[in-house]
Order: structure tokens, then sequence, then C-alpha cells
């Protein structure tokens, strides 16, 4: 994704409960932790990697009165402006019920030499950035 300077960037930490706004509901979220693995199954299939796969934990509630799907766009940022996409998004295929929370997690493929990683999500008036440490 190209995000530009224009963009509204909020700032969380985590373990904040932040609210993303689709257009048609609000989502709330929060990032709880984030684990590091050597191999994963994506997919399907087993995948391993040179570097790491860093699966980022947390919950999204769907706040609104209908049942929505989420696909937000989302990366991850280093410290020397490196961009890296997802390749994996667990709640990708399902539906928000209103009013109940969901465990998720995204999956990213990460070097080794990534430092100073920030999450970004967007929703429809901001790009959402919690660092990760």
């Amino acid at each position: 994704w190209n995000w530009s300077s224009n963009d509204n960037f909020v700032y969380h930490n985590m373990q904040e409960t932040f609210t993303l706004d689709t257009g048609t509901s609000n989502l709330s979220m929060i990032i709880y932790n984030t684990t590091k693995e050597e191999s994963m199954i994506v997919n399907g299939q087993q995948k391993t990697t040179t570097g790491y796969f860093l699966v980022i934990n947390g919950e999204i509630t769907n706040l609104g009165n209908f049942p929505v799907s989420v696909s937000p766009a989302y990366d991850i940022i280093d410290s020397q402006n490196q961009t890296y996409v997802g390749i994996g998004f667990s709640l990708s295929q399902e539906s928000l019920q209103p009013n109940l929370g969901k465990q998720g997690y995204f999956v990213f493929e990460l070097p080794d030499s990534a430092q100073g990683i920030k999450f970004r999500i967007k929703d429809e008036s901001a790009i959402h950035v919690i660092d990760l440490g």
C-alpha cells in the first residue's frame, strides 16, 4: 500500500483499544502481543523462512448492528522505512456478528534485520499505527 504524507496518522500502543471506521460500521480493535515463529502453516501449507514470521495477535469487535466482514489494508514499516505486506489475516473469511469480539491474528514474514517495527492499519478516516517495539 502506498500511504501519503497527507494521510491522517493516529498512534496507539499495544493493549490499547481503538476504533476502526469501515464507512458502514465501526469496529473496536486491540493488539494484545506479538510472537515470532520459525515456521507456520499458511493456507494449509507448511512454510519456513530465512528470517522469521511475526504473528500480531489481537481482537476485533463489531460495534454496529449488522454482521460485517473485515478486509482492512494493513502493513508493517520498520525503522529503515522498509515496508512489508502481510501474508495472512485469520479473520479475512469471517463475518463479525454485532457486539461479538473475535480473536484473530495478522502474519508477516520479516528478515532478522527488521528493527523498530510498527503495524499500520487503514480505515476510512485514518491510518492507525501501533508500535510493536
